[in-house]
């Protein structure tokens, strides 16, 4: 089946906001002009983060700026790498400031593709009215944002094959779902002395719950491959769709 979602990194426009200049008390509490950056709301079925970033005017008359720009990794790791996107890699400017005065930057950015991690790295710039610069701070890097597979994960073992009746056997077969979304009804097919027996269909099974199914079926011939094959009718979009079929050896 296809892959859930890519990438689009379509960024909705970045909002600008100025709060009131801290009192006495609020800067005893607040950081020294520290700037911050949090990843807020960030949604896996979405596919998106907005990034915050704060910073403080340290003198009258200052304009501050600031400068996102977009990291990913891959969730099994590796190293951050820059990804373009809009919103990102440029520049916002503050109006002219009182001391004190806050300064924040809301950047949102949607379309982030399964399988990674996000994060904002944010550039700061605090410049005096003679347009001297008066400090500068980079790399302060946010949160990271994962977006995790949400798609169910299903694969099937042979649990044991025990010799019947009138030459048929009983072929146990635990079915798990390892992925992060519940999968719907499927059906389990089994090739028994290269024949394909009558499919079995399970109703759903939960996210990381397990099952079990009994096929009766001839007794394989020992030394043979049997077949085992998971959402046999391939109906279900998986996280991993390499690993739906088995071929074990029958063990009579």
């Amino acid at each position: 089946m296809p892959s859930l979602r890519t990438l689009i990194c379509a960024a909705a426009l970045a909002t600008a906001a100025l709060a009131a200049p801290l009192s006495a008390n609020a800067e005893s509490i607040a950081s020294d002009a520290s700037p911050s950056v949090n990843a807020n709301s960030c949604s896996v079925s979405g596919g998106s983060v907005t990034f915050v970033s704060k910073m403080k005017s340290i003198e009258n008359g200052s304009t501050l700026k600031m400068k996102f720009e977009l990291q990913r990794r891959a969730l099994s790791g590796g190293d951050w790498s820059s990804v373009s996107a809009p919103g990102f890699g440029q520049w916002y400017e503050s109006p002219s400031t009182a001391k004190n005065q806050i300064y924040i930057i809301s950047q949102p950015i949607s379309g982030l593709s399964i399988g990674n991690s996000y994060r904002a790295r944010v550039s700061f710039l605090w410049i005096a009215k003679s347009g001297r610069v008066l400090r500068s701070v980079g790399d302060v890097k946010s949160p990271a944002c994962d977006q995790p597979d949400p798609r169910p994960d299903l694969y099937p073992t042979l649990s044991s094959v025990k010799k019947g009746s009138g030459g048929n056997a009983q072929y146990t077969v635990a079915l798990r779902n390892t992925g992060l979304g519940a999968a719907p009804a499927f059906s389990t097919a089994l090739r028994v002395n290269d024949v394909d027996r009558p499919v079995l269909v399970t109703s759903g099974l939960g996210a990381g719950k397990s099952g079990t199914l009994r096929f009766t079926a001839p007794s394989c011939i020992r030394g043979t491959k049997l077949r085992i094959e998971v959402d046999s009718l391939k109906l279900i979009a998986e996280r991993d769709e390499t690993n739906n079929v088995i071929e074990p050896s029958c063990p009579l």
